[in-house]
């Protein structure tokens, strides 16, 4: 059975979720604990980035690498379009929403949410093991500072970051004004 570490509350990780039920493959899900989640994901992987997926010894790391190596596993519901000019397509669209979306929404997210440390505690302790609480009431202002400056957080960032937001959203907005779907006429990794 596939193992999938995790944050709960990550849209990187709901991605991976989402191409995971879609294809009805059962998982165990492992939510890990944001700062201290580097040292598991350093060694299973060569970064420290989740979501990581472990299959029988095979270890996935990367939203987009999941859903790459999900639809070598399980062809039957292809998250890929089949039509090369479509796969071309989509797997620009996800590389976009991830650069445009993702990102920037992170980025702006924290900014806002980091000050108000009970808010911040909600979030990132979301689905966390039951140490989390305690051990982060007394950890939080290192994780806080540490995520500050790995992501550098500060209001221009997050003002550009909003600004990349919104210009995604308007273009995203535009693409689907026609269709219903991203790239072709069904659900994909787009």
């Amino acid at each position: 059975m596939i193992t999938l570490y995790q944050f709960q509350f990550s849209h990187f990780c709901e991605k991976a979720r989402w191409a995971l039920d879609y294809k009805s493959i059962p998982y165990i899900r492992k939510n890990l604990l944001p700062g201290l989640h580097t040292k598991v994901a350093k060694k299973l992987a060569p970064g420290s980035c989740l979501p990581i997926i472990v299959d029988n010894g095979t270890v996935v790391q990367d939203s987009t690498c999941i859903i790459t190596f999900l639809d070598e596993k399980s062809p039957d519901r292809l998250l890929t379009p089949l039509d090369a000019r479509e796969a071309k397509e989509a797997l620009e669209w996800e590389e976009y929403l991830d650069d445009e979306i993702g990102v920037p929404l992170r980025l702006w997210f924290y900014y806002h949410a980091l000050p108000d440390r009970d808010c911040a505690l909600r979030f990132l302790l979301d689905g966390a093991p039951w140490y989390g609480r305690p051990l982060f009431a007394l950890i939080y202002p290192k994780v806080r500072a540490a995520m500050t400056t790995e992501m550098s957080i500060n209001a221009e960032s997050a003002q550009q970051s909003k600004d990349r937001l919104v210009a995604a959203l308007d273009k995203l907005d535009g693409a689907l004004k026609e269709r219903r779907f991203l790239v072709g006429d069904r659900f994909s990794r787009a």
